[in-house]
């Protein structure tokens, strides 16, 4: 991994919100509860940068989802399932 972001709380709704609102974005993220042999969801974690990205393709994706990130860190403000496109 290049880097994993840490997203506040235990809600695992949130890493999924993101990860589908990144997508919709044609922004590649992952959530860490896919690359957890238990395949636990909390805590919420994000996979930035995973195999040969680099660092400027990272900070650029950053950038197109930086709203979403934000949204994250906001309680109560991002639901897993809502248009983020």
């Amino acid at each position: 991994f290049h880097a994993v972001g840490h997203l506040p709380g235990t809600d695992a709704a949130a890493e999924r919100a993101v990860v589908d609102g990144a997508r919709a974005r044609s922004v590649g993220l992952y959530g860490m509860s896919a690359c957890r042999s238990n395949r636990a969801t909390a805590p919420p974690r994000l996979v930035l940068g995973f195999g040969d990205v680099g660092e400027r393709a990272i900070t650029e994706g950053i950038a197109r989802i930086g709203d979403l990130l934000a949204g994250a860190c906001r309680p109560g403000r991002l639901v897993a399932g809502q248009d983020l496109s």
